[in-house]
């Protein structure tokens, strides 16, 4: 398993709506980015050189873990992305 964070570390959690990815992405901590769907390319494209896990419709029958983009998903609204310091 990820632990979610770490002893002296943050953890950021934010809607995939949030206009400064960027920002986001260069503060401190791992960060949780939930409801990605529409703006989730946008935001994998961000993400490159980074560690991360993509969870869609997770506890479904139809649940898709990609890690790092390993493995091909649907735009959902239901998509979380847990992203690694």
């Amino acid at each position: 398993g990820v632990s979610l964070t770490e002893m002296n570390k943050p953890l950021t959690i934010t809607p995939g709506s949030y206009d400064n990815i960027e920002t986001l992405l260069s503060s401190e901590g791992n960060k949780i980015i939930m409801k990605s769907g529409r703006g989730i390319n946008d935001i994998i494209q961000k993400l490159k050189g980074r560690d991360y896990i993509i969870v869609q419709n997770c506890g479904l029958d139809n649940e898709i873990v990609s890690v790092n983009g390993d493995r091909e998903f649907l735009d959902s609204y239901f998509t979380t992305i847990f992203v690694k310091e």
